[in-house]
């Protein structure tokens, strides 16, 4: 039989989550998943994010491509 340090035995401890649940993030409380909908909300909105800058510099590069046209034109 095998004896572990203290400080072992309280990492096991903490490492061990029930299923179902998952660390709050702060190694103390623990949160239901269901409060990861918030987490999939937030996922969206920097989707969202993205999509907005990838359209904005899109539109920013299409603008430089016509004015060079027009300067090469004239």
């Amino acid at each position: 039989m095998r004896i572990r340090p203290p400080e072992l035995e309280t990492t096991i401890c903490e490492i061990y989550q029930p299923a179902g649940w998952r660390p709050a993030g702060n190694g103390a409380k623990l949160e239901p998943r269901s409060s990861s909908k918030s987490r999939k909300e937030q996922n969206e909105l920097s989707c969202r994010k993205k999509e907005a800058q990838m359209q904005k510099l899109l539109k920013d590069r299409s603008m430089r491509q016509s004015n060079q046209l027009e300067e090469e034109a004239s």
